[in-house]
């Protein structure tokens, strides 16, 4: 459940399987994936793209779908996102246990912990709510 205006920085993930019933794809100009394997991009490049939709005045939401081990490579990504207040929310597919809540948590962004993608769309729904960034800790069921 994100805003109809949505920009999507995906790994891949989003547009397969269950995790493409939470949202609608956004239009092709609103989306950005990578399709080569490359991990590590998708926080730094959504905080990227959160600031200029901010400079170019737009304010679009940005979701950010990723794992939790991308997201624990560039965590410093997220100070950024904190610290102006970016309109960003970051799903991590949490595969391994990593303990990204408490670290998220540590650089002062909201976050929250699902077990599986079934409360996907309710998380990300309460995310946008928020003034800020959240990152969505999404564990194994």
């Amino acid at each position: 459940a994100a805003p109809e205006d949505t920009v999507l920085v995906d790994d891949g993930r989003a547009r397969k399987g269950p995790m493409a019933a939470a949202w609608s794809p956004p239009q092709p100009e609103m989306r950005h994936w990578n399709l080569h394997g490359i991990s590590g991009w998708e926080l730094p490049f959504a905080v990227g793209v959160a600031l200029a939709e901010r400079d170019l005045g737009r304010m679009r939401p940005v979701l950010a779908v990723t794992t939790a081990a991308s997201v624990l490579a560039t965590i410093s990504a997220l100070t950024t996102a904190v610290q102006l207040r970016l309109p960003l929310v970051t799903v991590a597919l949490n595969e391994h246990g990593q303990r990204l809540h408490a670290l998220a948590a540590a650089y002062d962004a909201r976050t929250t912990s699902i077990r599986g993608i079934d409360a996907l769309a309710e998380a990300t729904a309460a995310a946008w709510s928020h003034d800020g960034p959240t990152v969505v800790n999404v564990l194994p069921q």
